[in-house]
Parts: C-alpha cells; sequence; structure tokens
C-alpha cells in the first residue's frame, strides 16, 4: 500500500552525535516516550535499559520509537487511529497534532495504510530528527527504508569490447541512470572477477579469461538498495599466436 502524495524524508546519520549525550538528557527522552505512548512512568530496569543502550551506541532514537510503539503493552491500550496519531504528534514531534497534518494522517489510515507505515513517516521527518538533536543522541543508525514508490535503476554495460588477453578493460557504465534517485556503486562480474565501485567508468586486468567470448555482468545499486543488471562481451585473442579471427558476437 502506498502513502498518497508522500515524499519521505531520507536522513542518513553518523552515530557520533551520542557522544554528546549526557545521562540525564537521556533518561529524559526515555522517560517522554513512557509517559506520551505508554501512558506511565517508566519502570527502573526498562529505563536502564534504553538509557545504556543509547548511551552506549547500541541503538539510535528511531529504535528506542519502534520498540516502544510496537510492543505488547502498548498494543494492548487498543488504541483508536485518531489516539494513535495524537500519540505519535506527542512521541516524535513533541507538539499537538497541526490540522492538515492530523487529516492527511487519518485519511491514509482509512484508505488502508498501515499503522506501520505511517510511524515511517514519523521516523524518518525533520521534525524527529531535531527532537533527537535537542537530547544529544543520534536518530538513526541505519536505514532500510522499504520505498514502495522507489522505481529501480537502469543498468547499461556499454558496447561489447574485444581485447589481446592480458590486457586492461576498459569498463564503461555510463549509459546506466536512476529517474528517482542515484546510483551509488557498480559492480562487474564474470565468474574469477568480481569488482565492485562508484566510479561510472572504471578499468582492471581481469584474471581467468579465455580466448573467445567473456561475459561481464554490471549489476549497478541505487540509493535505497534496488539493483539493475546488464551484460557485456568481452571478446580476448591470444595475439602470440595471431589469433586475428574472432566470433561473430554483436551486442544484443
Amino acid at each position: 500500500m502506498k502513502i498518497r502524495g508522500l515524499k519521505f524524508l531520507v536522513i542518513t546519520f553518523f552515530a557520533i552525535t551520542t557522544l554528546f549525550a549526557n545521562q540525564a538528557q537521556v533518561q529524559g527522552f526515555v522517560e517522554r516516550f513512557y509517559q506520551t505512548v505508554l501512558d506511565r512512568h517508566s519502570d527502573t530496569d526498562g529505563l536502564n535499559y534504553w538509557t545504556n543502550s543509547l548511551l552506549n551506541g547500541e541503538r539510535a532514537g528511531a529504535d528506542i520509537a519502534r520498540g516502544f510503539i510496537f510492543s505488547q503493552e502498548f498494543t494492548n491500550r487498543d488504541t483508536s487511529d485518531q489516539d494513535y496519531l495524537y500519540i505519535l504528534y506527542r512521541a516524535f514531534f513533541n507538539r499537538e497534532p497541526d490540522n492538515d497534518g492530523y487529516f492527511y494522517w487519518l485519511d491514509n489510515i482509512r484508505n488502508g495504510v498501515s499503522r506501520e507505515e505511517v510511524l515511517y513517516g514519523f521516523l524518518y521527518s525533520t521534525e524527529f530528527y531535531n527532537l533527537c538533536q535537542e537530547y544529544g543522541i543520534s536518530p538513526i543508525d541505519a536505514v532500510p527504508i522499504d520505498n514502495n514508490d522507489n522505481k529501480p535503476p537502469v543498468a547499461n554495460a556499454g558496447n561489447d569490447q574485444t581485447i589481446n588477453l592480458g590486457d586492461t578493460i576498459y569498463f564503461d557504465a555510463s549509459g546506466s541512470y536512476d529517474t528517482d534517485g542515484v546510483i551509488v556503486s557498480y559492480k562487474w562480474s564474470n565468474g574469477s572477477n568480481s569488482y565492485t565501485t562508484s566510479n561510472v567508468y572504471d578499468s582492471f586486468v581481469p584474471t581467468g579469461l579465455v580466448v573467445g567470448n567473456n561475459i561481464f555482468t554490471l549489476t549497478v545499486t541505487d540509493d535505497q538498495g534496488a539493483t539493475a543488471t546488464d551484460t557485456v562481451n568481452i571478446i580476448v585473442k591470444d595475439s602470440s599466436n595471431g589469433d586475428d579471427e574472432l566470433p561473430d558476437i554483436k551486442k544484443k
């Protein structure tokens, strides 16, 4: 189910913000989740667990948020959709809902968007980031976003090449593209060789090539983890044996 009209703000952070947090700040962050989400004061064991996990970098702000919202205790509260949204605004944004935002999310829920999807809309928001910064903790340590709107990239491994055995191969992935993001890695492989780079153009002398046709696969990965592949034929001749007769292989 897609969230209508929603564009997630994807934020990548370094976990160094926890270095500037003190115990009292972090305890305050944890305590407010007990009160806003579970509607009670913290117990000693729970407060210490979450506080220490945040301080030592094992957990980030998003982890504690998911831990409370997905807890059995919160599930047992059996909140209405309206109450659920009020809790998210108070817990993640530290404020009451604004009229437009509240009815936007309520409309999405009524049209089949799950509460988990709504939660991620709050998690990956500027307001939650700012709230975590106020308490000196890292908002998100990893960002595995399942964004149903993401379109996969398109891979283009370039034209077929003819080389002599032992020559350098010059790979060209410049025809690859991503319509709604960026390509972050290019992987060239053919069984015995595998090279991953962030460069559109790359070159190397592969091992294990045979005289004749060698197929290399290009795998491109975009900034949200989607992939695409294409192949290129590397036709190798052995010039030491006067091997100038090559198979007639054309680019697909």
